[in-house]
């Protein structure tokens, strides 16, 4: 009987040692999950942050695009337009020398036409003379 009883000791201190073990596994178990969830919680969070960082800086690089594309086209309806002011001043330019020319031709004209007519009237007044002078006229018309 005491043979059992030391066995029986034995077997129970065994136990305990195995039991404790065990605990001692879980609790170690237990430290390694709760590690393991922090762990996967703060890279959820460093991913969550990343993905709101990409987020962020694409919303930028579309804002960036679409104030850029608008400045291009600003600058091109610019150019356009200084273009066009070019074409009306040059148009403008060219319409106002051909309207100098004209007047310049027109006062030429008239130039001329007032020498053909006092040459006219010369003619006219040595005709008469000689006519006079023909038929004997008075000297004061000589």
């Amino acid at each position: 009987m005491s043979r059992h009883k030391a066995s029986e000791g034995r077997r129970q201190k065994e136990e305990g040692r195995r039991k404790k073990e065990e605990g001692r596994r879980k609790k170690e178990e237990g430290r390694r999950k709760k590690e393991e969830g922090r762990r996967k919680k703060e890279e959820g969070r460093r991913k969550k942050e990343e993905g709101r960082r990409k987020k962020e800086e694409g919303r930028r690089k579309k804002e960036e695009g679409r104030r850029k594309k608008e400045e291009g086209r600003r600058k091109k309806e610019e150019g356009r337009r200084k273009k066009e002011e070019g074409r009306r001043k040059k148009e403008e330019g060219r319409r106002k020398k051909e309207e100098g020319r004209r007047k310049k031709e027109e006062g030429r004209r008239k130039k001329e036409e007032g020498r053909r007519k006092k040459e006219e009237g010369r003619r006219k007044k040595e005709e008469g003379r000689q006519a006079a002078s023909r038929e004997g006229g008075c000297q004061a018309c000589l």
